[in-house]
């Protein structure tokens, strides 16, 4: 009876981690894509504007 009732703890704990994982990994790449546009106006050339958005990724890792 106990393996029953873990294993439906288990089913309904691991869809609210996977949603919340979801979630997590969204947001996170939004934060990380929040910046671009504003780096793109910048009055910077196209390789200081590259480099300064890998710096923006990285950060994100």
């Amino acid at each position: 009876m106990a393996v029953v009732v873990c294993y439906t703890f288990w089913t309904v704990f691991s869809s609210i981690f996977a949603t919340n994982a979801a979630i997590n990994i969204s947001t996170d790449f939004a934060i990380i894509i929040l910046p671009m546009p504003v780096i793109r106006s910048l009055n910077l050339d196209r390789r200081q504007k590259t480099a300064l958005m890998g710096i923006f990724a990285v950060g994100g890792l």
